[in-house]
């Protein structure tokens, strides 16, 4: 097991306990790297900087004991933002309606990257209407996806 997944294992359910979910771990660049947590309020409240750093000290304690990673690094705490990595299947769902950038592995039509409206996803397939088209492909396809921040973002539900 790689020491990112060792990682999300041990610190999954300290969060849980303090109040937030896990969104995801990175760890890039190796020695002197940085190791990126991304956690969620569970009650759907932005993250605050005394958020971040409850997190951060209660992560730094927990990897000092298990010393995953032998060397220096920086531990960096974010929420994942307006413009969210969609990571889970379930994430195109969840953001149906919502702008996204989406990177394939294969091309469609000679075609990589996509900026469409999230349109569906089915059980293995993803759809975003793209300048008025649909433009389909595998969910096991996708090298990268994200939210575009778009105006519609900042809307009320009033408006």
């Amino acid at each position: 097991m790689d020491v990112v997944k060792k990682i999300e294992e041990d610190i999954a359910p300290l969060l849980d306990d303090l109040g937030y979910s896990l969104f995801r771990v990175t760890f890039s660049g190796g020695k002197g790297g940085i190791l990126q947590i991304m956690a969620e309020n569970k009650d759907d409240k932005p993250l605050s900087l005394d958020d971040c750093t409850r997190i951060s000290r209660a992560v730094s304690a927990k990897l000092d004991v298990e010393d995953y990673i032998k060397y220096n690094y920086m531990l960096e705490v974010s929420s994942p933002g307006l413009d969210r990595p969609l990571i889970h299947a379930d994430d195109f769902d969840k953001y149906r309606g919502r702008q996204a950038k989406v990177e394939l592995r294969n091309p469609i039509n000679r075609q990589k990257k996509f900026v469409g409206v999230i349109k569906a996803r089915n059980k293995d397939q993803v759809t975003l209407t793209v300048d008025g088209n649909d433009v389909s492909f595998p969910y096991d396809d996708i090298v990268k996806a994200k939210l575009t921040i778009t105006d519609d973002v900042f809307k009320t539900e009033k408006e």
